[in-house]
This record gives C-alpha cells, structure tokens and sequence, in this order.
C-alpha cells in the first residue's frame, strides 16, 4: 500500500509519499488537517523506493516507485497507474529522479541486484542501462555548475563511475571499499551540490568510511574512516544516509543511520566532524533493525527526520534529537 498526499509550504504544493498505513498517524501529529491524504494498493507490487515526480507540466508531481520484483511503477496521488515498466528479475537497490534533461519533466534512475542502472522517461520510455557485473547499490543524478548533469553510481566493484546524461561512461575513481551510498548536497554551503560517498568493506558491514567529492573534478576533498566497526548483533552498519541542516549553518550536513541501538544516528559536517550522535532510550531495539531516514517537511515549515525502523516510525527533530515514537504490526 501507499499513502499520498500534498502539503501546503510556503505557497507552493509540496509532495509527498510514504509506503504502509502507519504514516496516517504520524502525519496526524504534523497536520491537523488529513484531507488530502489518500491510501491505494499497487497491483501486488511490494514498493522497496519511492519518490515524487512530475511527469505533466499540468498536474502534481506523481510518485514513482522500485518494487521488490524489478518493477518501475508510476501512478497519480489519487492512486491511478499511468506506466508500469519491468527493469529485471532483481532487487532494486535505490532509486532517484532528476529532470536532467531541463525540459521540466523528471527522469527516473533505478540501481540494481543485477548489476544495472536504467533510465526511464517521465511517460515511463526506457532511455538507456549502464551495466555492470556486479550488484549496483547507488545512483546519483548531480547537476554541475555549467548546467550539465552526471550520474554517479556504485556498488561492489569499490568504485564510483560518472555517467553522462544519456548513460555513457564518463570517469571513475575507486573507494577502496565497496560503496555503500552516494548522495549529493550543498555541503560547503556555496550554492552547489558536493557529493558524499559512504562505504564498508565487506558489503553491509566491516570498517565505516566516508569521503567527500567535488562532482566536477571527482576530486576527494577529505577522507574519514573507522567510524564503526561491525560485530555480530551491533548493527553497526550504514543503512541509509541523507542530507539536512542539523545546526543551521546554512551547510548541507550528512546524517547516517548510525549503528542502530536505541535509533541511533549520526551526524558529519563539511568537514567530516562528527556533530551529533543521537539516541533515546524510549526507543527499544526491534529484532530487525534497518533504520531508514528520510527528510520530511511539514505545514507548519518545521523539517523533521523520519526514521522507518522495524515496525517503528521515530520522529526525530531536525537536530537529531528525539521527538516521538509510533509503533505498529
């Protein structure tokens, strides 16, 4: 199931998707007001990804979402499915939009288990695949100064590869690690995006690293490592990494999922500092405990982080700290 809806920022209608019913009652806590809200099924399709889109310069955003069976589907807010496209048999690692081709209109990048990332249109037309022979585990659209966009991906080979808009091999540089997560923000705070590589050296596990990019050099501006080791039962691992403002700074910081333990999360500045370490006790630890965070923004301009975690949804504040918990099956 998904649950969709608009909110009202600063004017302008901001979208937005969450997949399973535990999201009505958080949002319920963000806004008093639940009527755009709506819930639809996908088709027996389990969504693994999903984000906004616009695919019509008419109408609001819709959402796209990677499926656990390799599958791109692209449905309205109100729950009608405008294209659905089979990527592969495999497990779809991430999932990112980008309207890199500047006509208003997003593109679609999904990384995959097979070793792939593909390019699909807004209206759903395969564009290209880059392949590997490995699993990919990240893709990156990042626009350059010039106005020129590049997309970067990563997985087990240990190394990030720059693709050109129409998914010709560029440049690559290698990680030494395999590659984890690649996001992309205003990290200096200049007004243009730097790109943020973590990586393990055995997959999901082993020593911790991260490193920063200038994306139009590919040059690695610092290196950070042994920011946690991996043992049985820690959960030491990065499982999901995102950028916000956490000390408002006016520069893009890099939060990661940490190593699990009572939602624990971590945060590094431009400079690869460690600035925040965040947990709570009134979060206990569920027997399954991938923490995924994303950066939501709500009615009253206020930005949280949401954590999906087990069968708990934790609010945290932008700064890190703890604001609520919901629990469901």
């Amino acid at each position: 199931m998904i649950l969709s809806g608009f909110l009202l920022k600063a004017g302008k209608l901001t979208g937005f998707v969450i997949s399973g019913i535990t999201a009505m009652a958080i949002l319920s806590q963000c806004s008093s007001d639940l009527s755009p809200l709506t819930s639809f099924a996908t088709g027996g399709h389990s969504v693994y990804h999903l984000q906004p889109a616009k695919i019509n310069k008419r109408d609001k955003p819709a959402i796209v979402a990677a499926t656990f069976d390799g599958t791109v589907i692209c449905y309205t807010p109100e729950g009608r499915s405008v294209w659905e496209k089979k990527i592969n048999d495999y497990f779809p690692y991430d999932l990112a939009v980008a309207d890199i081709d500047n006509d208003g209109l997003d593109e679609v990048f999904v990384a995959t288990a097979g070793g792939t990332v593909d390019a699909y249109d807004s209206d759903g037309t395969h564009l290209w695949s880059f392949t590997r022979e490995a699993p990919v585990f990240q893709v990156c659209p990042v626009r350059l100064g010039s106005g020129e966009w590049i997309i970067l991906t990563g997985g087990i080979e240990e190394e990030v590869f720059s693709l050109s808009a129409d998914g010709v091999l560029k440049s690559s540089f290698k990680t030494g690690d395999v590659v984890r997560h690649i996001r992309k923000g205003d990290i200096l705070g200049e007004g243009k995006d730097y790109v943020a590589v973590a990586t393990a050296s055995t997959g999901l596990q082993g020593k911790l690293s991260l490193m920063l990019y200038d994306p139009e050099t590919l040059n690695q501006l610092w290196y950070k490592t042994d920011l946690g080791q991996y043992t049985p039962n820690s959960g030491n691992r990065f499982f999901s990494m995102i950028m916000t403002d956490i000390n408002d700074d006016g520069k893009q910081d890099i939060v990661v999922c940490g190593r699990g333990r009572n939602g624990e999360i971590s945060g590094y500045d431009h400079k690869g500092d460690r600035i925040m370490l965040s947990s709570d006790k009134r979060i206990s630890d569920p027997a399954y405990r991938m923490n995924l965070l994303t950066r939501v923004n709500v009615r009253d301009s206020a930005e949280y982080i949401f954590g999906l975690y087990g069968n708990y949804l934790i609010i945290y504040n932008n700064d890190g700290t703890f604001k609520s918990l919901l629990v469901s099956k």
